[in-house]
């Protein structure tokens, strides 16, 4: 089974073709980036991690980026995909998202009874410290203490030693859990 995965932001699109029989096989990944600037950016590179094709361009919106995405699949002349599996998020002030995050972690505290660790990871938990420090704010009633420096270095581990709470950022592969997902979605 070929599985697209597209895994869209505020302003970018990273999108991946995988092969997924007893294994999983990337065949192609990349990303359309700047979108809604002037300075946009596509770029993809083969399963192995060479290079495939770079281009500066414009891309209005999201809807042009998966358009570009695609046509570049196609120029490549890659199989078709059997399935497409995507993930959409948005950031920005319009959708208090640290507040939000700060809000599950607490439910699902309460639920579990307190919290060993915390675990942030994909391409905001990996990347960004600020969005980290802001969602782990006003959560030292769970034990949950960040190291600044540590965050700011997106150590593996950025909870302060006196954190009851262990705070690990965590490596993940997106597109690759994307395909993972849409494949049992498919099989049921």
């Amino acid at each position: 089974m070929r599985v697209l995965c597209l895994n869209g932001g505020s302003s970018s699109l990273k999108f991946a073709l995988y092969e997924l029989d007893a294994g999983a096989h990337r065949l192609c990944a990349g990303a359309i980036e700047g979108i809604g600037t002037e300075r946009g950016r596509l770029w993809a590179r083969d399963g192995g991690g060479r290079p495939l094709t770079e281009a500066g361009g414009e891309f209005a919106d999201s809807r042009a980026a998966v358009h570009a995405a695609c046509a570049i699949l196609e120029t490549l002349r890659l199989p078709a995909p059997d399935a497409i599996g995507h993930r959409i998020v948005h950031g920005g002030s319009d959708h208090l998202f640290c507040y939000q995050l700060r809000t599950h972690v607490g439910a699902l505290a309460a639920v579990l009874g307190g919290l060993d660790a915390l675990v942030f990871t994909g391409g905001i938990g990996e990347r960004a410290a600020p969005v980290r420090w802001e969602a782990c704010r006003g959560l030292a009633h769970l034990g949950i203490h960040l190291d600044t420096e540590r965050n700011a270095e997106h150590a593996a581990v950025i909870s302060a030693v006196d954190s009851a709470c262990t705070v690990r950022v965590v490596p993940t592969d997106e597109e690759l859990m994307i395909a993972r997902h849409t494949r049992a979605v498919l099989q049921g």
